[in-house]
């Protein structure tokens, strides 16, 4: 009972930490750093939406708060297994925008690897969780 109360507290934290990581600097435009948000922004504004992949990243980076939300929520109400979907979700998001982050071009700051770091543990504790949740039920 009691690793399956931790897996719930870690999964809702890095699901926090995922959103908390698209608030740092993300990458150096001229003069300004922006944040993950105002990455994507600039990228709609400058038309590369109209590529599927990139705007594929660009909405899930504005539904990354929505779904970490929703983990957080899971975990306070103690649904496992809605907790472990939502914290992979998260999880997923974080690495896969901080991956094509650190794959373009772009002058890069912290906010990438916090998100891919940060994703990393959302997605292993979602995992664990689920887990936890199957083996009780054994």
């Amino acid at each position: 009972m009691r690793s399956r109360s931790a897996a719930l507290v870690v999964a809702a934290g890095a699901s926090a930490a995922v959103v908390a990581a698209s608030l740092l600097p993300w990458v150096r435009s001229g003069e300004v750093d922006r944040s993950g948000f105002a990455l994507a922004g600039a990228a709609r504004r400058a038309g590369l939406s109209d590529i599927r992949l990139v705007r594929a990243v660009i909405d899930a980076w504005f539904v990354l708060p929505a779904l970490a939300a929703a983990a957080w929520t899971a975990a306070t109400m103690r649904r496992e297994k809605t907790a472990a979907v939502f914290s992979i979700l998260t999880g997923a998001v974080g690495i896969g925008n901080g991956i094509a982050v650190l794959a373009s071009h772009v002058e890069t700051r912290a906010g990438p690897p916090a998100s891919i770091a940060a994703g990393a543990v959302a997605m292993a504790s979602g995992f664990w969780l689920a887990r936890q949740g199957r083996q009780a039920h054994d």
